[in-house]
């Protein structure tokens, strides 16, 4: 008979699996702990997620929600946090809905953490395969310093899996000010693409054929910036693209910047 503290051990490896895929994320977490094999085996097995938020800087905490399960990892050592998000990923096949990253580091006091976490994920890639780490559907980026390095975004890009990416909020008062290449990659973003207060994006947004940008605000000018580069690189038939914001834009103006007169009065005031 087996002792009872063997139990689990002697089980075949693919039942073992089967109940795995079966565990809510804090019971995975749990069991990742017992030993090295149950953390490999742990590691082996995909999970998927609805949104995952980490936030490194002047704070380090993690929130994680599995259903209705909803876990939070607070440390004073944002390397805790960073080694507290990584396991999600381990498998390639792992998927989250949203994910969250939030920096803060208003004075620049430590940027190791960022620093790590980019790292960790750069060596998940498996570029031969052509394998991203991150199979995320939505991705949010919040980053409130002027110290981190530029390539930061970009290179957490790089490793977002561009089959997946539906949706892209971006909410950085620097990033496009200090980076006037902003990633290209950007453009594999087909379905929305959030960006609160740009300076400049339109270069950014003509790899797409179709788009839709949310805007926190913009004018007339910017928006017919945008229709005439997008109509200057004689995008194919089908094409499209959706640009709203949340101040208001009269589109009699827009039609103004456009040199275009409409053949009925638009609607205004709606």
């Amino acid at each position: 008979m087996l002792k009872k503290d063997n139990f689990w051990i002697a089980l075949p490896e693919h039942f073992k699996r089967d109940v795995i895929g079966k565990l809510d994320y804090n019971s995975r977490c749990c069991l990742r702990m017992c030993s090295i094999d149950d953390q490999n085996l742990v590691d082996s097995c995909p999970v998927a997620l609805k949104s995952v938020a980490i936030a490194l800087g002047s704070s380090a905490d993690i929130r994680i929600t599995d259903g209705p399960l909803q876990l939070a990892h607070t440390s004073e050592n944002e390397e805790d946090v960073v080694q507290a998000f990584l396991p999600i990923f381990k498998h390639h096949k792992s998927e989250i809905e949203k994910l969250e990253i939030v920096y803060y580091d208003e004075f620049c006091y430590n940027q190791n953490a960022i620093k790590s976490l980019v790292q960790e994920l750069e060596s998940l890639v498996v570029p031969v395969k052509r394998e991203f780490p991150l199979k995320v559907y939505k991705f949010q980026w919040y980053c409130h310093s002027k110290c981190y390095p530029k390539e930061t975004f970009q290179r957490i890009l790089n490793c977002i899996d561009p089959t997946r990416l539906e949706s892209i909020y971006i909410h950085d008062p620097v990033l496009f000010e200090r980076n006037s290449e902003i990633p290209k990659k950007v453009g594999i973003c087909r379905k929305e693409i959030f960006i609160a207060n740009p300076v400049s994006f339109s270069d950014l947004l003509m790899s797409a054929d179709k788009f839709s940008v949310k805007l926190k605000s913009w004018n007339a000018d910017n928006v017919a910036n945008v229709i005439k580069a997008f109509l200057a690189r004689d995008p194919p038939i089908g094409s499209s693209f959706d640009i709203s914001a949340l101040n208001k834009i009269l589109v009699t103006d827009i039609f103004k910047k456009c040199n275009v007169r409409p053949k009925d009065e638009p609607m205004t005031g709606q």
